[in-house]
């Protein structure tokens, strides 16, 4: 729901624009996990994921996984368990072990207490990863112990008492621990008070990386006190602004400043915007006389119309480089223009304020995107998208169209295209154009459902001039038909034919190949849910007068109506980037997910319970 994939050239695009921060200064970060074809030998990789209720309070579970991978062999395994303890009380506890080739062997642990009252607030955790535990994913960092609890408990109808207490300790390094106490009184009209001091120690070693990266400010000490005040502003529905300050007793320079406030607008659009000097680089338990910061949002955020949300923010931040003092806006919507008619379009513009020129100049950026999807009419539908970026470092464009028709009662025709061009500055600095066109018919005897056909054309063509010394071009025209007969109500005969014309001119050297692929199955049907095929293929080329042959037995289930499920094993294979890269003719294992599409999508008539066919 937060992006998509764009299949063609591998990028990631995101619905609307990511913030670095969020209105209260807390970092906001992706995590993007993928995998790589490194080459070399094939090896296994093998997970379990399991979960057991086993009482209404008793909730236990476990994990596993085993890579093979010879470079780095892996594995992890660890278990979970959660308690309800009655009175609103919960408690969790979690353990893991690692055992990676280059690193060794580790454990992570972690526990957490929580309870949530009308009157209580309360949550007690405890977690330790040793310096050699390995996963990215974990909530703890490897060589850490972070420790700590927070309540608050409302004492009267207007007044509250809040405690927090942390410990953070490198395992290895130094040692942060302190503790926040203080009171919250709300006056009438919603005027609100917050009064506290804080006590923390660090040791001379550093207890984390923003300590240790200025030299000379541990160990340290910090005796603050605090007041925050939130007042609505006269007039203004639904608005507040506040003041906050806290300043070390024994060091008043050593201190937190901040302001800020929002609105609720009627429209359920929200304003807010905050300021905050912080004299550290890692939060109010850090402060000291070496760092400081200043950190600036100011943004808006809003449901303007149903689908509809604006984005727009601005961002300051004094102390690194410029490249993190941005200012965004961002713009993401869906509308439906008329019946069968609707529309998205994005807008977001990024451009530092100050710092390095240099670095400004390469991370300014502004994306525009529009799509339209038009379904007015049972026989035909449409899609278009237009994105535009620039920046300073590349331009680039990238569009697709999409289109659907229903010729006749057996007829359908099927139409795409996608279009890449990118754009480097900088002398000398090239660009990438991809590009690729399909067109397709498909054909189906509605009537009886014997026969089923499907032919197409497609051309690509790339061109990756980035590197001067080697200008690459392709250019590919396939042609591809399928075939698909069923005697009877059992048995399923298959047929597929491929050939590829590739036109290739890389470093000054000039290549046309050719390549045909065929291929057959029979698939049978042993019960009404339960199937099993056997495929033969080859493929040939007239140029180096080549052949590769596949054998690929198959069986497969139907999970629920339309969706099939298989498993099958390839003897010999072989690959292709353009006649096979969406088959399973590689040798090997695989699990095959259809799904069939029928006269449904075109709202003709009551779909067909059939059997999915490959």
């Amino acid at each position: 729901s937060d992006y998509e994939f764009e299949p063609f050239t591998g990028r990631i695009l995101f619905k609307e624009p990511i913030p670095s921060v969020d209105e209260n200064l807390n970092p906001v970060s992706i995590r993007v996990t993928y995998e790589v074809d490194q080459g070399g030998e094939k090896f296994w990789v093998a997970g379990a994921d399991a979960q057991v209720k086993l009482h209404d309070r008793v909730e236990v579970g476990g994990v596993f996984v085993q890579d093979e991978n010879p470079f780095n062999k892996f594995r992890l395994w660890g278990a979970n368990a959660a308690f309800d303890l009655g009175m609103k009380t919960l408690l969790y506890g979690e353990f893991a072990h690692t055992d990676d080739e280059f690193k060794g062997s580790g454990d992570a642990m972690r526990v957490e207490l929580r309870h949530q009252s009308d009157r209580l607030s309360a949550r007690l955790f405890w977690g330790r990863a040793d310096e050699k535990f390995s996963n990215p994913s974990a909530l703890l960092t490897a060589g850490r112990i972070e420790s700590g609890a927070e309540a608050a408990l409302r004492l009267t109808d207007k007044l509250s008492a809040i405690v927090q207490a942390i410990r953070t300790e490198s395992i290895e390094y130094g040692t942060r621990q302190g503790v926040l106490a203080g009171f919250e009184y709300a006056f009438t009209r919603d005027v609100r008070l917050e009064i506290g001091g804080r006590y923390s120690t660090e040791t001379a070693q550093p207890a984390s990386t923003s300590t240790a990266l200025t030299p000379g400010i541990t160990p340290n000490e910090v005796k603050s006190l605090r007041a925050k005040l939130t007042v609505p502003v006269p007039y203004m529905k639904n608005a507040r602004v506040f003041g906050e300050y806290e300043a070390d007793i024994t060091h008043p320079d050593q201190r937190v400043a901040a302001v800020g406030g929002d609105i609720q607008l009627e429209n359920k659009a929200r304003l807010y915007a905050r300021h905050e000097f912080i004299s550290s680089l890692g939060g109010p338990y850090e402060l000291n006389g070496s760092q400081a910061q200043n950190q600036t949002v100011i943004g808006t955020e809003s449901e303007y119309m149903k689908d509809g949300r604006l984005f727009n923010e601005y961002r300051a931040r004094s102390a690194f480089e410029g490249r993190q003092t941005e200012a965004a806006i961002g713009l993401r919507n869906a509308w439906k223009l008329a019946d069968g008619v609707s529309a998205n379009t994005t807008f977001e513009r990024i451009a530092p304020l100050e710092g390095n020129q240099a670095v400004e100049t390469t991370t300014e950026s502004t994306a525009v995107t529009g799509a339209i999807e038009i379904t007015t009419d049972p026989d035909w539908k449409a899609s278009a998208r237009l994105e535009g970026r620039t920046s300073g470092t590349t331009d680039s464009v990238l569009n697709t169209l999409g289109y659907a028709r229903k010729i006749n009662q057996n007829w359908t025709f099927l139409g795409q295209s996608i279009l890449f061009l990118s754009q480097n500055k900088g002398p000398e600095a090239g660009g990438r154009n991809e590009a690729r066109v399909r067109a397709g018919l498909a054909w189906r005897q509605t009537d009886i459902n014997r026969w089923n056909a499907l032919t197409r054309y497609e051309f690509k063509t790339e061109d990756d001039s980035t590197q001067t010394e080697w200008d690459a071009r392709r250019q590919v025209h396939i042609v591809s038909a399928d075939v698909n007969f069923q005697p009877t109500a059992d048995l399923v005969l298959s047929g597929h034919y491929a050939g590829k014309l590739a036109f290739e001119n890389s470093g000054g050297s000039r290549d046309t190949y050719d390549a045909h692929l065929i291929s057959g199955r029979v698939t049978y049907d042993i019960t009404s849910r339960l199937d099993a095929s056997v495929a033969v293929s080859a493929m040939f080329s007239g140029g180096d007068n080549s052949l590769h042959y596949g054998l690929s037995p198959e069986v497969g289930f139907i999970v629920a109506d339309n969706v099939r499920l298989g498993l099958g094993y390839t003897f010999f294979g072989f690959t292709d980037e353009d006649l096979a890269e969406e088959e399973y003719y590689h040798s090997g294992f695989y699990i095959a997910l259809r799904m069939k599409f029928d006269e449904t999508l075109f709202n003709r008539g009551p779909a067909r319970k059939e059997k999915i066919r490959p």
